[in-house]
């Protein structure tokens, strides 16, 4: 009877060790084959949340790693599209389409991302009214539909119908940084200058690395004569980015302003001495020289900014100044016709602008602002005007002419994004 139980007990141990053994090997085989599956779905959750933080090449790594289990996955496809799509490679992303299979549960957003797509290659003719129905419906797409929309119209210079697509953005997603920065845009753009500081402001409060945005709002408050909150922003610009001339010459500004001349020569020297292809600093010498009462110097400073910069009023203005206090009424009076003629031109500038919002395609006036712009130094605006005034009208031959004489050289190509 002992060794019956001792049997007994032997074999209900080793049969309790057997089902652990089994019940392991059934846990190890779950996780061998759902594995690749596991993995594939945490990357495309990832995938998702890196296209929602804008970080397009990294979703397109996360898509990558989806298809490699799931090659057929219309889900997978669609992410790997969207990513492409979104980081430019229009080409990438018409082949995910492609390639993605006609999944009843996804054909609606297939559809949605094909007319995106097609916006995104110069066919926005053809589905702007569809996607604005679908913005105006809620669709649960509608901030990606107004990202495009609003992008379009900002290159097309269409700032009426881009105004509505970042505001209705904001309404959507108020914290949205890239709506902010590009409804600053289109204020900058429409003249309306205090409503681009709020939206520049709310960007940098979001994320204060955008350094872009920061020197356009140090612009615009130097613009507005708010030298000391300028002169913050460039110096934290200055300090991230000790080889920025922009930063610098804008903290040049701001002292010259705050008559802080001093200072203001010292970091004239630094720019000069590092950046000599700025043009726009030999007009600040001028000016620095002009505030000192050096009109010699000053008059020799700003004859060379004029020379090189012949449309920037600021210069054309002190060079004015420095003539009359030397009593050379006469030279200064050529100066004179030049800024009256600078300051109708942007006057001029403003007024089309407005007559564009009610007539956006318009190819005359488009036309017109290019020529303007053309005229007044800024070539790449111009170039863009002309080139939307032929999107509009393709047979508009006065701006294809003007493009045709307007083709940057080599010197002016030399000189693009130069201050």
């Amino acid at each position: 009877m002992i060794v019956f139980c001792r049997n007994l007990i032997y074999v209900l141990k080793h049969r309790r060790l057997m089902g652990v053994l089994f019940g392991l090997l059934l846990s190890a085989t779950a996780v061998y084959v759902s594995g690749p599956y596991l993995r594939a779905g945490y990357h495309y959750q990832a995938g998702q949340k890196a296209l929602e933080r804008r970080a397009f090449i990294e979703a397109q790594k996360h898509a990558a790693v989806c298809l490699e289990v799931w090659p057929r996955g219309a889900r997978s496809h669609l992410l790997a599209a969207r990513a492409a799509r979104r980081a430019g490679l229009l080409d990438e992303a018409q082949q995910h389409l492609d390639a993605c299979p006609p999944s009843p549960d996804i054909l609606e957003e297939r559809q949605l991302e094909r007319m995106l797509l097609q916006v995104q290659r110069g066919g926005l003719a053809e589905v702007d009214q569809l996607l604005r129905q679908q913005v105006e419906l809620d669709h649960p797409q509608s901030p990606a539909i107004l990202e495009v929309l609003s992008w379009e119209w900002m290159r097309t210079f269409q700032l009426g119908e881009a105004l509505w697509a970042t505001e209705v953005w904001l309404q959507r997603q108020p914290r949205e940084i890239e709506a902010l920065v590009r409804h600053g845009w289109i204020c900058e753009h429409l003249s309306h200058k205090i409503d681009a500081l709020e939206d520049y402001r709310q960007a940098l409060a979001l994320d204060p690395h955008r350094d872009p945005v920061r020197q356009r709002l140090a612009e615009i408050l130097l613009s507005l004569h708010q030298d000391g909150e300028a002169a913050e922003q460039f110096e934290y610009l200055r300090r991230k980015r000790p080889e920025d001339s922009a930063a610098l010459l804008g903290l040049v500004r701001c002292r010259i302003q705050q008559s802080r001349l001093d200072e203001a020569e010292e970091l004239l020297d630094d720019l000069l001495a590092h950046h000599k292809e700025v043009r726009a600093a030999l007009g600040e010498h001028g000016r620095l020289a002009l505030a000192r009462g050096q009109l010699e110097q000053a008059e020799a400073w700003l004859r060379r900014a004029v020379a090189a910069l012949p449309h920037d009023k600021d210069i054309v203005y002190n060079l004015i100044c420095c003539l009359q206090r030397q009593g050379k009424d006469g030279e200064a009076e050529a100066y004179v016709a030049r800024l009256r003629q600078i300051e109708e031109d942007a006057r001029r500038m403003e007024k089309l602008v407005q007559q564009v919002l009610q007539t956006p395609k318009s190819a005359p006036l488009r036309y017109e602002i290019g020529i303007l712009f053309l005229r007044n130094g800024f070539e790449e605006d111009g170039r863009n005007w002309l080139r939307t005034a032929l999107e509009q009208d393709p047979t508009y031959q006065p701006a294809r002419q003007a493009l045709a004489q307007y083709q940057p050289t080599a010197s002016t190509r030399e000189h693009l994004g130069e201050r």
